[in-house]
């Protein structure tokens, strides 16, 4: 059979903040195999690094703003 592959959640968010690239880096260093990430398209289709549910993508859960990320421009969205 398959050997279970090491499978880095929100790319390692549990040890840096969720779909950074400091997440990713200590993923990697910790020996995960693939990098989980979640997508979303700002109002000027920008791709950003967002794990929320699809339907809300709003960014209250990381900056407490109601905003939903498709409706915001890039420079509108907190870093």
């Amino acid at each position: 059979g398959s050997k279970p592959l090491n499978v880095a959640h929100r790319a390692g968010g549990g040890e840096a903040p969720e779909n950074t690239i400091a997440a990713m880096r200590l993923a990697n260093k910790a020996g995960a195999q693939l990098l989980q990430v979640d997508a979303t398209l700002s109002k000027n289709e920008v791709a950003l690094m967002i794990h929320d549910e699809a339907e809300e993508n709003t960014l209250r859960r990381l900056t407490g703003r109601e905003a939903n990320i498709r409706d915001c421009l890039t420079s509108q969205v907190p870093p």
